[in-house]
């Protein structure tokens, strides 16, 4: 191995079971530090990732404020099902983009429904992309392929919204 190809392994993670993981900093350090020194904690049984409880307690929590979009997407939801006579609630995505954002926009592939928009959209679709995702989490609306729709208590936080 030439000096260059050594470099990369260092410095480096390495483990031991009794003493705390520690960074070494070449392979003379290494020796010196003694026998019992392995570059995987697995080697000793030891977890090498979060258990599931772990990775929940790592996830940040869904905040309960709603932005100006959100409540926009409810209340539109349930004014627009509740006029139409349907009473099921539903909104699709071209709808927000044309009415919330002002953009107007197309489909361009009917199974995919993929946009054309008639401007430049910034970064409206990641927003909105971003808000859809956290009131999916919080159980207000429920996304399909072609619209989305309130759940039960998307259609309660609607009423307490608009004070019906």
């Amino acid at each position: 191995m030439t000096d260059k190809t050594k470099s990369k392994f260092w410095p480096s993670w390495r483990y031991h079971p009794v003493h705390e993981p520690r960074i070494f900093q070449s392979q003379a350090e290494l020796d010196a530090a003694g026998p019992g020194w392995v570059d995987s904690p697995a080697k000793f049984g030891k977890p090498t990732h979060p258990t599931s409880e772990e990775l929940a307690q790592m996830q940040s929590p869904v905040k309960g404020r709603l932005s100006k979009l959100q409540k926009w997407v409810i209340q539109e939801t349930y004014k627009g099902s509740e006029s139409a006579g349907e009473g099921d609630y539903r909104l699709s995505r071209k709808t927000i983009y044309q009415n919330y954002f002002g953009i107007k926009c197309e489909y361009i592939d009917g199974w995919q429904f993929k946009f054309r928009f008639a401007g430049y959209p910034g970064n409206k679709p990641v927003i909105l992309s971003r808000s859809l995702t956290k009131l999916k989490k919080m159980g207000y609306i429920r996304v399909s392929r072609y619209y989305l729709a309130l759940t039960e208590k998307g259609i309660e936080k609607a009423k307490e919204l608009l004070k019906v």
